[in-house]
């Protein structure tokens, strides 16, 4: 009588499962001002009114009918600030994986930073060392007289070189491979699955390919040069540092030998 035939049917679902069952079923419901026929219309709560029941049925029989009571309650305002805790709940949730993200990515240049790197570095080297990979190779990159072109071009230009060397660098590697920024003007990048010689044949195409690019600061453009050092694992390697110590010590020698360079561990 005073509901859509959806809400009515819906209604007496419900009613024959609790007599049917012989038992009291709890639920809730939204109702809109739309789902009701009421005579007196705008005498009611505005928007959709949310409701939680009880279908009880009452052991009893009127002209041959079994009866129920329905007996809600108006939930709105608990449903509403369910709602709200959910959103908060969500809210803090992406906060959260925002400062997560926050601390494991350099804040310039969008890539790994250094304690992120060192994490993956760990565990690809456990990998290496327990024997469940084969290879694994090491890149440690700095660009060469960097402090010059912050000194002779501003900080701006200091920063657009190195987010343009970052993305040379990530376009220039597979999936796999770890291209991140260890600090100032230093890069790592880690290559699971390769060996020294081959590690060395990348070196040598990143050196060109940084040689090349043209970096577009506000004026004109600059151009850098970079310096490498190549590691690769080895089985009496007692953990991850050690291998970096190396390519750290070829790094130096690319330096000591002139820079826009890269040199391999012994």
């Amino acid at each position: 009588d005073v509901m859509d035939k959806k809400h009515a049917d819906w209604f007496i679902e419900w009613i024959h499962k609790a007599l049917d069952r012989g038992e009291t079923l709890t639920h809730e419901y939204a109702l809109g001002s739309h789902d009701v026929d009421n005579p007196k219309s705008g005498t009611g709560p505005s928007g959709m009114q949310w409701f939680e029941a009880s279908v009880v049925p009452l052991g009893m029989e009127h002209e041959g009918r079994r009866l129920v009571a329905w007996i809600a309650y108006n939930a709105t305002e608990r449903h509403e600030m369910l709602v709200r805790l959910e959103r908060q709940r969500k809210q803090l949730e992406k906060q959260k994986s925002e400062l997560q993200e926050l601390a494991l990515t350099d804040y310039l240049t969008d890539v790994p930073n250094r304690r992120h790197f060192l994490s993956i570095f760990d565990h690809e080297f456990r990998k290496v060392s327990t024997g469940r990979a084969s290879e694994l190779a090491l890149i440690i990159l700095d660009l060469d007289h960097f402090k010059r072109i912050n000194d002779t071009k501003g900080h701006a230009a200091g920063d657009q070189a190195l987010k343009t060397i970052a993305e040379l660098l990530c376009a220039s590697m597979r999936d796999s491979d770890v291209v991140a920024r260890l600090g100032g003007e230093e890069f790592g990048i880690l290559l699971p699955g390769t060996n020294l010689d081959d590690a060395a044949e990348i070196a040598d195409k990143i050196v060109v390919r940084v040689d090349e690019t043209l970096i577009r600061i506000t004026g004109g453009v600059i151009r850098v040069t970079a310096s490498l050092g190549v590691a690769a694992y080895r089985s009496h390697d007692k953990d991850q540092y050690e291998l970096m110590k190396r390519a750290d010590e070829a790094l130096y020698e690319a330096k000591a030998g002139g820079r826009n360079r890269w040199c391999k561990s012994a």
